[in-house]
């Protein structure tokens, strides 16, 4: 990794959480790189954990994941980025599609669940989702943190799946999966860009930074946050 100050970087290093590895993180790598074709770019897909000790010890450059509200990161530049809807889906053709709705929290019980990875921050929220809105969780539970995982289980079982709704947006719009419309609140995530504090942004973090908006503008499933590019407060 190189000094990101140089106006001539060959090589970036960018983390990201799943959900962020799924379609924004990619696209946005592509246009950076149509734009700056001698540079040379490796992603790293990991957790916010992860992806944090990695960037203090200075072996990537940057990453996006979800937002704690309560963190306070010294030394850290925190840059919000988009929100998105965490939504209940299911396959085409499922039980619960047949009912009317809005169907109320009960309705979901019985069936098994395709869930956010263990231990996560989104794992903790939508548990604490669920408790607050007295929707019923059976045993019956398949945890994972992989987006491809999810679609996979939810389309070939009467399994509930959990997720960010721009990554599932083509099977929702071919009809292949269906999103569960009920009378409970809905969820939504925060995402930020992490790096660590400098006097002044580098030209490629800065270029890299209006890939990401440009993109926002153009993904309708991902809601652009007004964020100033400084140092976390």
């Amino acid at each position: 990794m190189q000094d990101l100050n140089e106006t001539t970087v060959t090589h970036l290093v960018v983390g990201m959480s799943p959900t962020a590895a799924y379609r924004l993180v990619p696209l946005a790598v592509s246009r950076l790189m149509r734009r700056r074709p001698k540079l040379t770019v490796r992603l790293v897909e990991a957790g916010k954990p992860m992806l944090m000790a990695d960037l203090l010890a200075g072996a990537t450059d940057m990453f996006i994941a979800m937002k704690n509200p309560s963190e306070v990161l010294p030394g850290i530049v925190i840059t919000d980025l988009f929100s998105d809807e965490f939504v209940l889906m299911v396959r085409a053709g499922h039980p619960l599609t047949a009912l009317s709705p809005p169907l109320g929290p009960k309705a979901l019980g019985g069936f098994g669940w395709v869930l956010p990875d263990i231990g996560g921050i989104l794992r903790m929220r939508f548990d604490e989702w669920l408790q607050r809105e007295g929707v019923p969780l059976a045993g019956n539970v398949i945890s994972t943190a992989s987006i491809s995982a999810t679609k996979a289980l939810a389309l070939t079982s009467d399994r509930i799946a959990a997720g960010p709704v721009h990554a599932f947006e083509r099977e929702l719009r071919e009809g292949s999966l269906a999103r569960l419309g009920g009378t409970w609140s809905t969820m939504q995530r925060e995402f930020s860009l992490y790096r660590r504090a400098q006097a002044e942004d580098p030209p490629i973090v800065v270029l890299f930074l209006s890939m990401l908006r440009e993109l926002l503008r153009e993904i309708p499933s991902l809601q652009p946050l007004k964020s100033p590019i400084g140092p976390s407060s």
